[in-house]
């Protein structure tokens, strides 16, 4: 990536406000760029894993949490990670 770390680029970016945090509804496992904005993927909450992460993005969007839980049946410990990230 060159001279700049990405963690300094997403802290740059997310000081001008376009990067966008972890979103059940909006994030894939990888960033992605929607609408001049980044969502952050699933890569950036350590210790999701990407079989977590890949089931999230392929079986959403949700609109609230109790079906977000009901549908995934995610360890204690996924979820306490993706809240941890604030993810929204």
């Amino acid at each position: 990536m060159g001279f700049y770390t990405p963690d300094s680029l997403i802290k740059a970016a997310r000081h001008d406000g376009v990067v966008l945090p972890v979103c059940v509804i909006h994030s894939k496992w990888e960033a992605d760029l929607e609408t001049g904005a980044i969502w952050l993927g699933f890569t950036q909450v350590v210790g999701l894993g990407e079989e977590t992460g890949r089931l999230i993005e392929s079986r959403g969007p949700w609109w609230r949490l109790e079906d977000f839980l009901k549908d995934l049946t995610l360890a204690r410990e996924k979820v306490s990670l993706l809240a941890s990230a604030n993810a929204n």
